[in-house]
């Protein structure tokens, strides 16, 4: 009887080995046969915590409390703010996988810093997509970071923003232009802000050519007193003596580098007419034709 009874208990211990081993492996939750480590059936939450009151300009080593949350709302700022470092206790890193969700509920532009502040404890610092800092410039843009204990640093894993990335601006006058120089076109200026260091510039123009027999024209983009970049385009008249109107179309694109993350950029686009013979002009009437003419400048983040 002994026998049997050791025997029993031994089974008895086998199987509960395996019960604990399976229920370890996988957590079902309204779910008896979970298909994964852990398997929610349903829908679970992620609560928020106290709102975070930051400063104007830097805000390093953020207290988020004694219980840590998931997601904070911010407030405080009554100009553009940054974000730098977390507070962790000294030479300790966050949780590995641990997720914070920020959102910017004020009026001024949001900063996530790259790698920067707290010498002594960098694992609270934050890595940024591409090397630089990450702007969300929008009220209620919210951004997720995770910790990542091999790298020891915060990751932006993700964003949320109304901003769409491009920046445009399109001619909505007729414009007759025939100077021989260049000249700034009346209400064709762009102003940004960079948000990575680099971005796409397009420009795309349609409209009529006025010669005699041939003129050239020349568009291009401006930073200031340096020019990114332009096209030429050959208008070509099919009557020499009675003169002709020619449709004309012209565009270009380059991709620029160099911009610093944050800093506002003004672009200016500037047209020029050459004429080979008879008086050069070149118009372009968005409102007297929108079907075929227009003028447009983009850059895209």
């Amino acid at each position: 009887m002994r026998q049997y009874l050791s025997k029993f208990r031994n089974y008895l211990t086998v199987l509960l080995f395996f019960s604990i081993s399976i229920t370890f492996a996988q957590v079902g939750i309204n779910t008896t046969d979970p298909k994964s480590t852990l398997d929610v059936n349903g829908s679970f939450s992620l609560r928020e915590g106290p709102a975070l009151t930051l400063n104007n300009g830097n805000n390093t080593n953020i207290d988020l409390g004694s219980t840590i949350y998931s997601q904070y709302r911010i407030t405080g700022p009554t100009s553009d703010f940054s974000i730098l470092t977390f507070l962790t206790p000294n030479n300790q890193s966050a949780a590995d996988g641990q997720l914070l969700t920020l959102i910017n509920t004020t009026d001024y532009k949001m900063t996530i810093v790259h790698n920067q502040g707290s010498n002594a404890n960098q694992q609270r610092r934050i890595y940024c997509p591409s090397e630089t800092n990450f702007v969300l410039s929008d009220k209620n843009a919210s951004v997720t970071l995770q910790y990542n204990v091999s790298e020891s640093r915060w990751m932006v894993a993700s964003f949320s923003s109304n901003a769409s990335g491009i920046d445009s601006v399109t001619l909505a006058a007729d414009e007759l232009i025939t100077s021989t120089n260049f000249s700034n076109v009346p209400g064709m200026n762009l102003t940004f802000t960079a948000k990575k260091n680099t971005a796409l510039v397009l420009l795309t123009a349609s409209g009529f050519g006025y010669t005699n027999s041939m003129s050239l024209v020349n568009l291009r983009v401006r930073n200031g007193n340096t020019t990114i970049g332009g096209t030429t385009n050959k208008v070509q008249s099919f009557d020499d003596i009675v003169g002709t109107v020619t449709a004309w179309n012209a565009s270009f694109s380059k991709m620029l580098t160099g911009l610093t993350v944050g800093n506002t950029y003004t672009f200016q686009v500037q047209v020029q007419v050459e004429g080979i013979f008879g008086t050069p002009g070149v118009g372009i009437y968005p409102q007297t034709n929108p079907d075929s003419h227009h003028l447009t400048l983009s850059v895209l983040q």
